[in-house]
Parts: C-alpha cells; sequence; structure tokens
C-alpha cells in the first residue's frame, strides 16, 4: 500500500530540488519542457522566502521508505484562500498514486492550521493528468484563460 509523509525542505535540499526544477521531464507538464533556467542560489532563496512566510511551507514528499520523491508548496493568496502545487520529481514514481495522496494530506495539513475558505489552482487545462486528477478530488473549473502565457517551446498554455 502506498504511504507518504512531508518533510520541511531545508537548506540540505537544494540539490534535490535544483535536479527536479532543471530536468525538462519533470517540469514539463507546468510549462517548462526544457527545465527551470535557474540556479542553485535561486532554489535556495526561494525556500528562504517560504520559511519566513507564516502561512506558507515548502514540503518534500517522502514515500514509504522515507525516500524524497516529489514536492508540495502552499501559500496563502489572501484570508481564507489557499494555492498549493505538486511535482513529482522523481520520475519512476508518478502515475502510482503518490501525487493524490499528497494533495489529500497537503489539504488537509493546510486545514489543520487554517480556515480554508477556498483553494485556488491554475493549471493547463491540456495537462490532462492533472486536470483528472484534480476534478476525481472534487475541484472545479471556475475559468478557462486561453493562451494566457507561452511555454519555453513558444507554444500557448493557458
Amino acid at each position: 500500500m502506498r504511504s507518504i509523509t512531508f518533510k520541511r525542505a531545508t537548506e540540505n535540499d537544494v540539490l534535490l530540488i535544483y535536479q527536479w526544477w532543471t530536468n525538462g521531464q519533470v517540469m514539463a507538464s507546468v510549462g517548462f519542457p526544457n527545465g527551470l533556467e535557474t540556479t542553485k542560489e535561486e532554489v535556495k532563496r526561494t525556500l528562504k522566502s517560504y520559511q519566513r512566510n507564516p502561512t506558507a511551507e515548502f514540503l518534500l514528499i517522502m514515500n514509504e521508505d522515507n525516500v524524497p520523491i516529489g514536492e508540495f508548496t502552499y501559500h496563502q493568496k489572501a484570508p481564507g484562500m489557499f494555492t498549493f502545487n505538486i511535482k513529482m520529481g522523481k520520475l519512476s514514481e508518478q502515475g502510482k498514486g503518490y501525487g493524490r495522496l499528497a494533495i489529500i494530506e497537503g489539504i488537509e495539513r493546510i486545514a489543520e492550521n487554517y480556515l480554508i475558505e477556498a483553494i485556488q489552482l491554475e493549471v493547463d487545462p491540456k495537462n490532462n493528468k492533472a486536470m483528472n486528477l484534480y476534478k476525481s478530488l472534487g475541484f472545479k473549473c471556475q475559468k478557462i484563460s486561453y493562451r494566457h502565457w507561452f511555454n519555453q517551446l513558444k507554444e500557448p498554455c493557458a
């Protein structure tokens, strides 16, 4: 049976996160098919910004063997409104149900500490795997913005 836990990302995790973020296979579904053009210093700054924000967390998703396989981040956008991002960084672990578990447990984690009135997500509607997962968890599509931005290959994204 699959299970996950969360671990707060620290400076010791910068290299791993950097490897995920610069990997085009990992980042393609979020609009960066060539990976993010970032540095380890920028990753470190991002982690520090989450650590300074009392209504945000940058968490590593750990599988049942306590191996980091992805990331779950969240932050408060407005009173009662949150957003989150999820990435499965370890490609061999994608499609095994860990993402679903991380979303469920991540939302529970937010709800333990804050009153949630709404969760707002931005998802490329062409990302069928993500769209189907969110719909299966009860999320409703409120708005689709076509050609909202362009990915690294100059392809339109929502």
